[in-house]
């Protein structure tokens, strides 16, 4: 049924939580997918993991495989099948599917916490020309924060973006380095991020800040 739907995890491993979340991600994806494979996906020549380039490269991979479509998950999220079939179902569309409407944050015994209000990461369902067209993610984000944002901003304003009715469920890991405000890693990225939401809307103002290296 979805002969030509690739999955794409960025992953590179930090902990014993991180691994534990990634066993759960791809089981769960094997239940609701179970005929389409899934890329495990890095770039190592980033010494700080960059989920970005990481991605960029799984699709990559999987439209040199063959594969018109792909879910990009993340390896601490769970996504509802009825929102991702939803997705697939209207993936022909040349534009970014969010396959979900609410983001619960789970706690480290899995109970829900908190619901996070207007995610738009996390997982995301797209053909893989339109997901080339606009250049992908941008590898400028390094360690975490704000490319999964940049990604949506830049979708939306070249593409259009279309949500799903259904629930993603992010699991519990110990935090990462570079969300610390202090790091440098975080401060470019927010002044990246900035920049990204001055130029929503506008298609030459979104492909200027893609275009820009050093901030």
């Amino acid at each position: 049924m979805y002969e030509e739907v690739a999955i794409v995890v960025p992953w590179r491993c930090s902990g014993p939580e991180r691994l534990g979340n990634l066993s759960h991600v791809v089981n769960h994806l094997a239940r609701i997918l179970p005929d389409c494979p899934l890329y495990l996906s890095d770039a190592p020549e980033y010494g700080i993991f960059n989920r970005s380039a990481a991605r960029n490269r799984g699709v990559h991979s999987a439209r040199a495989h063959g594969f018109a479509v792909v879910v990009v998950c993340d390896a601490d999220i769970l996504v509802d099948p009825e929102g991702l079939y939803a997705a697939l179902a209207s993936s022909e569309e040349h534009r970014l599917h969010l396959p979900y409407t609410r983001c619960l944050l789970c706690d480290s015994s899995g109970e829900t916490v908190y619901e996070y209000p207007g995610s738009v990461g996390g997982v995301w369902v797209i053909a893989c020309a339109a997901y080339l067209e606009v250049g992908g993610c941008d590898p400028r984000f390094l360690g975490w924060g704000y490319e999964d944002t940049a990604f949506w901003r830049t979708c939306d304003t070249l593409l259009g973006t279309v949500r799903h009715e259904g629930t993603i469920r992010h699991l519990w890991h110990p935090p990462c380095e570079t969300q610390r405000p202090e790091t440098s890693e975080m401060a470019r990225a927010v002044r990246r991020g900035q920049r990204y939401a001055q130029a929503h809307g506008d298609p030459a103002a979104i492909q200027h800040v893609r275009a820009t290296v050093d901030l």
